[in-house]
């Protein structure tokens, strides 16, 4: 990013860089975004809190209240609980199949407890879509894919996507050796 300035105005900049408060003129034009972002953070609580003065008179909080605020909140996650759902592709059972089934050659009990450890996984990452890595592919279409290891089969990976809320579980699994 490059600036123009009036030359009355770099030389101010250099004055305050001279003066060691900076040691670079963009590490002066990073304070001077760091302030106008605190700024503008404190202009919107003002105007929140004054929001809230003006919403009416106050009155005492009552049981009813609390009760009121409870049912809210179960209703607003009941409406959202949708959003926290695990999207899949076709091509995701079929992983679990032969990947369970490959496990199953050698270990019908370790088979069992990777396709438990794979559903509970997939359940964390409805609850916390982010706990997964990001993944930096240079394709366009695997932008936003994220990676989390089966807990218990860190060597078998789920890829995934995080889209408007909903989990989109990628058909990519990463099978490298047997688990744990």
């Amino acid at each position: 990013m490059n600036i123009s300035l009036p030359d009355s105005m770099r030389t101010y900049i250099e004055a305050q860089v001279a003066q060691g408060g900076y040691s670079t003129a963009s590490e002066y034009f990073r304070e001077l975004i760091r302030q106008d972002q605190k700024r503008k953070a404190s202009e919107r609580l003002e105007a929140m809190l004054l929001e809230g003065l003006e919403s009416g008179n106050p009155t005492a909080m009552t049981e009813e209240n609390w009760m009121e605020i409870r049912q809210a909140v179960r209703s607003r996650i009941s409406q959202n609980q949708g959003l926290t759902s695990i999207q899949k592709r076709p091509q995701v059972i079929r992983d679990l199949i032969e990947l369970a089934t490959y496990i199953a050659e050698d270990n019908m009990d370790a088979s069992d407890r990777f396709l438990v450890s794979a559903e509970e996984t997939f359940k964390q990452l409805a609850q916390t879509p982010k706990m997964g890595k990001g993944c930096q592919f240079s394709h366009p279409n695997l932008i936003d894919v994220r990676q989390q290891a089966i807990k218990g089969f860190r060597r078998y990976l789920i890829f995934y996507r995080v889209i408007h809320g909903a989990r989109d579980i990628e058909d990519i699994f990463d099978n490298v050796d047997e688990n744990e």
